[in-house]
């Protein structure tokens, strides 16, 4: 990292870590939290979170609704149909 791109001096921000990582993702909203908890769950080692923001999930992830699609909507046993009730099946076991 050059001087010009560093954090200022003596500033750290919070749950900053020198430790070394396996993996790094990038942005704490919903897509980068579960992908750090499936690549957590997976075994892959030590993962480290980084987010801009003073907390997680700050911009479009707290935007959503919170509706379930069962895929009603969808032609029956086409593509669209199928990922939309195995995806509402993963949302209610998660």
């Amino acid at each position: 990292m050059s001087a010009s791109a560093e954090a200022p001096r003596g500033r750290r921000t919070r749950g900053a870590s020198s430790s070394p990582a396996d993996v790094t993702v990038i942005g704490g909203g919903i897509v980068g939290l579960a992908t750090a908890r499936s690549l957590l769950k997976a075994g892959v080692g030590a993962v480290r979170l980084l987010e801009k923001e003073a907390s997680v999930a700050q911009h479009q992830s707290t935007h959503n609704s919170g509706v379930l699609h069962a895929g009603l909507q969808y032609h029956p046993g086409s593509e669209k149909a199928r990922l939309a009730r195995s995806g509402i099946h993963a949302m209610i076991s998660f």
